[in-house]
């Protein structure tokens, strides 16, 4: 795989890693430049903690500290791109882990794999799971997911719901 690389500032380019596409890698930097308001290409704790208030976070003194002490790799007391790239790659790969732990769930259920479940095919897991919800209760679930009324829940539909967490 070819090494993309992008310029972050005058004074700095970057390898972009492999595990990130180009859409993520430039929500990051975009996202990094809005936090360093004075512009100087790294981040320090006021400006941290700016970002965080306009997150409507209102982190402690103790946990702007902890913050550093995790990302500022090389102790300068500032966060450099390199050093918030890599927190957020880690934060993608979290994301991207609860993904498939979505879609592994959904195919858990989808037994024909078909790409959709159905009621009897959610009656069949929620049962399994001696969950104790009676069949007009899966019934009344099952409608309230199925969003576009198509009798069958597709994958969308199954993670804009409570389901998967209903499930397991």
């Amino acid at each position: 795989m070819a090494r993309r690389v992008s310029q972050i500032s005058a004074h700095e380019t970057v390898v972009i890693p492999n595990d990130l596409t180009d859409e993520q890698f430039e929500e990051i930097k975009e996202s990094f430049h809005k936090i360093d308001l004075n512009g100087d290409g790294r981040l320090s704790r006021r400006e941290l903690m700016k970002a965080a208030a306009i997150l409507g976070m209102n982190p402690t003194d103790k946990d702007i500290d902890a913050m550093m002490k995790d990302v500022d790799k090389n102790n300068d007391g500032f966060i450099s791109f390199k050093e918030y790239l890599k927190i957020m790659q880690d934060n993608y790969k979290e994301v991207d882990l609860e993904k498939e732990r979505m879609k592994a769930a959904f195919r858990y259920i989808d037994k024909d794999n078909d790409g959709f479940l159905t009621l009897k095919e959610l009656k069949t897991i929620l049962s399994h799971n001696n969950s104790g919800i009676s069949d007009q209760e899966i019934e009344q679930f099952f409608k309230q997911i199925d969003t576009d009324g198509d009798g069958k829940i597709d994958y969308e539909e199954f993670i804009e719901s409570d389901l998967c967490s209903a499930v397991f």
